[in-house]
């Protein structure tokens, strides 16, 4: 079988997916970590992601993008994985962080009302703001790029998120 040759547009649009549960799916994109909360927003997933960062972070000057995007579905976190993701704001080599609550009406804005009081507890020195759609959270990211981050495109950060999404 002949494969048809990969186009630019496709290493673009294409994450490094790294861990994928039932609970969540961790991801990066050039200097982007992404996270997709599924369901619950566990202790452990907090760690895996933190993990995440760090690794990245090593191989780009901790110029660091976290974009968080909880899906319609997703548990508001656990008190318990509160501290530890205001505790990741605190200190990860984070330069910016958008948050994605996917979802109308009341449960939705009680997300965002969490989002924000976890972003308010933690004072992260870098950029944070909570969004009601990817592709928001993914033109502020552009727009918005902190000195020493690296360009990128919202378009092809949505496609590249959409596209790990798919890959379940």
């Amino acid at each position: 079988m002949i494969q048809s040759p990969t186009t630019s547009t496709d290493r673009q649009d294409t994450a490094r997916i790294v861990d994928d549960t039932c609970d969540h799916l961790i991801g990066t994109w050039q200097s982007v970590v992404f996270v997709v909360w599924r369901r619950e927003t566990s202790v452990a997933g907090v760690g895996r992601l933190v993990g995440t960062l760090h690794e990245l972070a090593r191989g780009i000057a901790n110029n660091v993008v976290l974009f968080v995007i909880a899906e319609e579905d997703a548990l508001a976190p656990a008190p318990r994985a509160r501290g530890p993701l205001a505790q990741m704001l605190r200190t990860a080599p984070l330069a910016s962080c958008a948050v994605t609550l996917e979802g109308e009406g009341f449960r939705a804005a009680a997300l965002r009302a969490v989002a924000t009081g976890i972003g308010l507890a933690a004072r992260p020195r870098f950029p944070y703001r909570p969004f009601s759609t990817v592709q928001a959270a993914a033109v502020w990211l552009e727009k918005e790029r902190p000195a020493g981050v690296p360009a990128l495109h919202a378009g092809a950060l949505v496609r590249a998120i959409a596209r790990a999404r798919r890959s379940r």
